[in-house]
């Protein structure tokens, strides 16, 4: 819950249409709450009936190919 808080007030309350997870587990770091693994609680929001989060691009190593 405390990702889908921090994600809210990065896209609501800051007025950014997205964000990347680091940015919400830095902002709930300053704040003395952080997550041990943000990737994981916004997988839970995700696959979650009714979805809380949704993904809307992917960053960093795991967007990038593979090298050959």
């Amino acid at each position: 819950m405390k990702a889908l808080v921090g994600g809210y007030w990065l896209q609501v309350c800051q007025g950014n249409g997205s964000f990347p997870s680091r940015d919400v587990n830095e902002l709930l770091k300053n704040h003395g709450h952080p997550v041990s693994n943000i990737t994981r609680a916004f997988d839970v929001l995700r696959e979650s009936k009714p979805a809380y989060a949704a993904q809307l691009e992917k960053s960093g190593r795991a967007s990038r190919p593979a090298r050959r």
